[in-house]
């Protein structure tokens, strides 16, 4: 097929099909490690509770992954806003700022000021 890009949404539907957790990890580990020796970017998407304490993703693909990307929607000032900030990049010096960000008709927009800046 020759992709270079694959988009994988849902990681909560593939917990479904593999309750297993010792197989779930096997297999996204034997996944994640066949796209990066094939060169291929991969995203994967799962879904946390609004009211999670902790903000790790599912415990058994947070571990596997290089880098982790929180998505949040938030009631601020009477509008609903959206939020992004990254959890984790392995082996890169990221940004710990928490960004407002939009989806606009150019694309997405995440905006210059720092929410909050988590050291």
């Amino acid at each position: 097929m020759g992709a270079k890009r694959v988009f994988f949404d849902g990681i909560v539907n593939l917990e479904m099909a593999l309750p297993d957790h010792l197989q779930l990890r096997g297999y996204l580990h034997t996944l994640t490690d066949y796209l990066k020796s094939s060169s291929v970017t991969s995203v994967f998407t799962t879904e946390i509770s609004s009211n999670c304490k902790d903000l790790i993703t599912s415990p058994d693909a947070s571990f596997i992954m290089d880098s982790v990307v929180i998505l949040k929607h938030v009631e601020y000032e009477n509008k609903l806003r959206r939020y992004t900030y990254i959890l984790k990049s392995r082996g890169t010096k990221h940004d710990r700022g928490i960004r407002e960000y939009s989806i606009t008709n150019d694309g997405l927009l995440i905006k210059d000021d720092v929410l909050l800046d988590v050291k």
